[in-house]
């Protein structure tokens, strides 16, 4: 995506946009509300948190019976993502809506080099959308992942009440996350606590193992050196020289 035009928000509910067309492309962003987006005769449905993007030149019609919001921009080329219409579904952190929140601030401020600023930005959108096709998971999946590194630091995070509350037998949900992530939940956990581990000791900060345990949600030291040797082969004390000397 590059040759941004111009962004702008429908930040009041709208019923109905008639029948338009455009020159260039047009990228719908849905913050509220569900309904219908008919493109050149194709009904494309609409939610919260879908991204849709409009070809040039062929006309397109928005209804919702509840009504809805949107943030849409305009510009001249895409990225060729292999699909007539290209959809998309924002992840669970909303990375593509806070890449397109801060488009908007950049535009309407038209601060220094702002152009060069919005190009980047929709380079780095380009790249979530091209993620979204290639590697796109289950939603549920993609959801527990979040909520697994958003916890790597809390101790008192328990996964098995999580699990539970999935839309799906626990088994089911174990199997589905394996398969997508190569890791089952606990095993998922782990590891991205002992990567994080890795890059803290690595730092060279002066910092103990044990503060590191703590960091990385683990509240015994020791459980923690098991796991990470059983991940790593080696214990953290072994990582960098400080961390041996304060190992405790």
């Amino acid at each position: 995506m590059r040759n941004f035009i111009n962004i702008g928000q429908l930040s009041h509910n709208y019923y109905k946009f008639d029948a338009h067309v455009h020159n260039c492309w047009e990228v719908c962003y849905y913050i509220s509300g569900s309904g219908t987006n008919t493109i050149g005769g194709t009904v494309v449905p609409f939610r919260e948190n879908v991204i849709i993007c409009q070809p040039p030149n062929v006309a397109h019609e928005e209804i919702s019976s509840e009504g809805y919001q949107n943030f849409y921009f305009t510009l001249e080329y895409m990225y060729n993502f292999g699909m007539e219409i290209p959809v998309f579904y924002d992840g669970p952190g909303n990375e593509c809506l806070q890449i397109i929140q801060q488009l908007l601030y950049v535009f309407h401020k038209q601060g220094h080099n702002w152009r060069s600023v919005a190009e980047a930005t929709l380079a780095l959108l380009t790249e979530y959308f091209i993620s979204y096709v290639k590697y796109r998971k289950s939603p549920e999946v993609e959801f527990f992942e979040k909520l697994l590194i958003d916890n790597l630091d809390n101790s008192d995070f328990i996964l098995a009440d999580h699990i539970h509350k999935m839309p799906f037998s626990d088994t089911y949900f174990m199997k589905l996350f394996k398969k997508e992530t190569g890791y089952t939940p606990n095993e998922y956990l782990a590891v991205r606590r002992i990567e994080h581990a890795k890059r803290i000791l690595a730092s060279g900060s002066a910092i103990r193992v044990k503060d590191v345990a703590e960091l990385c949600g683990f509240k015994d030291t020791f459980y923690f050196s098991r796991v990470f040797k059983k991940i790593t082969g080696n214990p953290p004390s072994n990582l960098i020289p400080i961390a041996r000397d304060n190992s405790l």
